[in-house]
């Protein structure tokens, strides 16, 4: 199993692009964005989720909740980037 993401302003090439943040208006501070894929592997089967880069200082910064109810506010990081991966096993 091999895939990759991007995120961002650009999308040099990945499998897989999240769509650009959405900006609420009032300040610099962005939104989630969420992406539905299905991968599956054999059971037993090793996983490695790498974070590979971070290329976007456009001094905008998180500040949301997200879908399992958690607040984040970066006001004071600058440019963050918040990644995830939400799994499950059937």
């Amino acid at each position: 199993m091999n895939f990759s993401w991007y995120a961002g302003q650009t999308n040099p090439g990945g499998t897989y692009w999240l769509s650009p943040t959405p900006e609420p208006g009032g300040d610099a501070s962005t939104r989630f964005t969420y992406r539905d894929v299905t991968h599956s592997a054999d059971v037993g089967a090793s996983v490695t989720i790498r974070w590979d880069d971070h290329a976007d200082w456009d001094g905008r910064w998180c500040n949301d909740t997200d879908s399992e109810g958690n607040t984040y506010n970066d006001t004071d990081h600058r440019s963050s980037i918040r990644a995830w991966v939400k799994y499950r096993y059937e």
